[in-house]
């Protein structure tokens, strides 16, 4: 009746696939002296069962945070490439030029509110990676990614609901105006952007006016001395995220390809999802590409 039981209980929890608690309680029920009553059929098919569900649960976390990650870096080049677009196209220019500057301005807004978004998710989605995924060996890659770059990222976290609130720049806010004359005496209003990097510049006053910020967070801007350019922190912030992400699935691959040979071959489709390749492809941008 005991045998029974164990039994149904599970098969009920094999074929939910619910919660990582079935693999858990798995392995409990492998250490503990109710598996005895069990037949050597019986305890082969419930190892079996062990090995089925890890091996999949681990790839299936790997894909997942590798399609999170490549989220990241798509949102990344998409809004690097529209900053470039700005600098290429608008270093100066006339009245008549504003309106399509203002789109490309919105379009910026825009692209970084996606990937302050998807800095978010991947950290939120790191976490419950290594919730779901505990193992011991991980737990110094565990920490190196919580402590790396923890200031900065927790800011991008925030910032993200500042600008919600704020919005991210003034669209003359770093543009100086002259008038050209022509030999008719006719002026044009031209305007020059007054620094390269001031497009995301944010100033320290602004940001600690809005009330929001966590403590730790309004600490960390008060330690800048006049504005924060986002444009340094986002490019410091992907360079750390890729080396952290380097070593995560290397060292993930390398501790389950020991049990599990073929996981080895996951290196290769979890590289192209980093990349954003098995995302949506890129569709052009008239916006960026000078179309409107």
């Amino acid at each position: 009746m005991v045998k029974d039981n164990i039994e149904k209980n599970i098969i009920a929890s094999l074929t939910s696939f619910e919660t990582e608690l079935i693999i858990e309680a798995l392995r409990e029920l492998r250490k503990s002296s109710l598996i005895s009553i069990l037949e050597k059929a019986e305890k082969d098919k419930i190892i079996q069962y062990i090995s089925k569900f890890e091996r999949e649960r681990t790839t299936k976390l790997l894909k997942s945070l590798a399609i999170m990650e490549g989220a990241l870096n798509k949102n990344y080049q998409e809004l690097s490439d529209a900053i470039e677009s700005y600098y290429r196209d608008f270093k100066d220019f006339e009245r008549e030029d504003l309106p399509q500057l203002y789109q490309l301005l919105d379009e910026i807004n825009r692209l970084f509110h996606n990937y302050l978004a998807s800095v978010y998710s991947l950290d939120n989605h790191t976490r419950i990676f290594y919730r779901i995924l505990f193992n011991e060996q991980l737990n110094e890659e565990f920490k190196r990614f919580k402590n790396l770059n923890k200031e900065h990222k927790q800011f991008l976290r925030e910032l993200r609901a500042f600008i919600q609130h704020y919005g991210l720049f003034s669209p003359i806010a770093w543009m100086n105006r002259r008038t050209i004359y022509d030999e008719r005496g006719e002026g044009v209003d031209q305007y020059l952007l007054l620094e390269k990097r001031k497009l995301l510049a944010l100033d320290k006053k602004f940001l600690l006016g809005w009330r929001g910020w966590d403590n730790g967070v309004k600490k960390y801007i008060e330690g800048y001395e006049e504005s924060i350019d986002l444009e340094v922190l986002i490019n410091e912030y992907q360079k750390s995220t890729k080396e952290i992400y380097d070593r995560l699935y290397k060292k993930v691959i390398e501790i389950y390809s020991k049990k599990y040979p073929e996981m080895k071959k996951l290196i290769s489709e979890i590289e192209k999802r980093r990349i954003g390749e098995i995302l949506i492809e890129k569709k052009k941008n008239p916006i960026i590409e000078g179309e409107w």
